[in-house]
């Protein structure tokens, strides 16, 4: 069962299970909710081009690299202790607050169908305030109905800068990023099923525009200084533009996120979209291999893109 407009589950492949020593501490404060979540999906390509403008590009990571930051209330005494265990640890097991269950069933912009965590399972927070780790990705109602807030795990390593703001002696804020460990998640392109245009899938969003469309042209020539006159050779034109996209559901967030995994892969994958304004499609490609999605609330985000046009 998956929520209604939901994408149809992931298919994934190369995933190693990581089995956690009993030692392995759990994080398990709340995100600042007046404040956005985001998760970093970082990709990694060599580009050649050549005189012409002519792109070669070879995909050098088959799974983004993939990082949070967040910043988290610290509301009483008790949860000091995870201050403390920050001051002094690196490696927890983070609930991942963007992909949290609103249904007895994965959430569908998780990303990581049939178990795909190195965790494999969620933390479940009872109401009692005791967080669990639950094996699997399927909770029953009961299950959700008896919990405050239930999500998809991954073991966490913290980033060596970690900002504590003391309110008061016993409350504060804490602003941390974290990188999942261990964390293939390789999505094969038979994963996405969206529209297709001249052999390519199409870019499945359009611009926002509460924000400005950036477009720019940078121009590559030969140049020769004969001392008394310079003479240029135009090789070729490179066009970027910057668009911000709003994804207003899990849907919407799902599949993008499935996009991003198995057509885009960073600057790697070219598909077909449209600049507004333009009169037709073109072939495009990401003109970044680091994808920052902000989270306004769980299934509602926000992101900046930069592409980069591979012929008109």
């Amino acid at each position: 069962m998956r929520e209604p407009g939901a994408s149809p589950v992931l298919l994934l492949a190369g995933v190693r299970f990581l089995h956690l020593p009993m030692t392995t501490p759990t994080f398990s404060l709340l995100p600042n909710a007046s404040q956005p979540t985001t998760e970093r999906l970082e990709w990694l390509t060599d580009l050649f081009t050549s005189r012409n403008g002519t792109e070669a590009r070879v995909a050098l990571r088959a799974f983004p690299r993939t990082s949070y930051s967040a910043s988290f209330l610290v509301p009483d005494a008790a949860a000091r202790s995870q201050i403390d265990f920050i001051r002094g640890k690196g490696e927890a097991v983070f609930p991942l607050f963007p992909h949290a269950f609103r249904a007895p069933t994965p959430a569908p912009d998780a990303g990581r169908a049939q178990g795909a965590s190195p965790v494999k399972g969620c933390l479940v927070r009872a109401l009692s305030g005791a967080v669990s780790l639950v094996p699997g990705y399927t909770l029953t109602p009961a299950q959700l109905a008896a919990s405050q807030w239930a999500c998809p795990a991954a073991l966490g390593r913290v980033e060596d800068t970690r900002s504590i703001e003391h309110k008061t002696s016993r409350v504060g804020t804490l602003s941390l990023n974290f990188t999942a460990l261990d964390f293939d998640e390789v999505i094969h392109g038979s994963g996405y099923t969206g529209a297709t245009s001249a052999g390519l899938f199409v870019l499945p969003v359009r611009h926002n525009w509460a924000e400005a469309a950036k477009e720019t042209h940078t121009a590559r020539a030969d140049a020769a200084d004969y001392g008394h006159k310079t003479l240029r050779l135009h090789r070729h034109t490179k066009r970027t533009v910057g668009i911000s996209i709003l994804l207003p559901n899990r849907a919407a967030v799902a599949a993008f996120r499935v996009f991003l995994f198995s057509v885009a892969r960073g600057r790697f994958g070219a598909f077909r979209w449209q600049f507004p304004g333009d009169a037709a499609e073109g072939t495009w490609r990401l003109n970044q291999d680091a994808v920052e999605i902000e989270y306004l609330t769980v299934g509602v985000a926000r992101c900046s893109l930069e592409l980069t046009q591979l012929e008109g």
